[in-house]
């Protein structure tokens, strides 16, 4: 759902800038400085699910986007990793709607020595499409993967062109 991978983005930006608050101060060495986090956000807006409805088909989406984590950093690097959740109802105008739960694990790593950093986030999203009489008509179970590695040459915490040294993107779904 695109504006759950919207969301997910800006999650890992304020989660990459907290991490990146970190790397200017280190502690002693072999001591870490170890944050938990946890974030809980309402989602509302107009969404399609082009994966196994018609594309054109615009519903409600209404949910809540819960984040869970734990930021470390020591003076080698920041480690950040958690899950989020993404519950979630999709009503469309015919009647229609779909329920759904997106998990997300991600991984982000900062090596201060090597200057490699790597993200990583994996997803599991199965939704359950229902008629307007309350019957499932339908299934759906979306995997998405991504990880990228880089050398961050220029400094500016992305990747950029000739820096990349591994990057996946892998997405799929089934309908049922």
């Amino acid at each position: 759902m695109k504006l759950f991978r919207i969301t997910r983005s800006l999650l890992v930006l304020l989660v990459s800038l907290i991490a990146f608050s970190f790397v200017t101060v280190h502690p002693a060495y072999s001591q870490a400085t170890v944050v938990r986090f946890k974030f809980q956000n309402p989602v509302s807006g107009s969404t399609a699910l082009p994966e196994c409805l018609p594309p054109e088909l615009i519903g409600t989406v209404t949910g809540t986007e819960t984040t869970v984590g734990q930021f470390t950093d020591t003076n080698q690097g920041s480690h950040v990793h958690g899950t989020t959740t993404f519950d979630y109802q999709v009503d469309f105008p015919d009647g229609r709607y779909v329920l759904g739960t997106a998990i997300e694990h991600f991984d982000f790593n900062v090596n201060l020595q090597s200057g490699q950093t790597t993200n990583t986030g994996a997803i599991q999203e199965p939704r359950t499409i229902f008629a307007a009489d309350d019957q499932p008509i339908g299934q759906v179970m979306i995997h998405a993967l991504s990880h990228v590695t880089f050398s961050d040459a220029n400094g500016n915490g992305q990747p950029d062109p000739g820096e990349i040294m591994a990057s996946v993107d892998n997405f799929r779904f089934t309908c049922h």
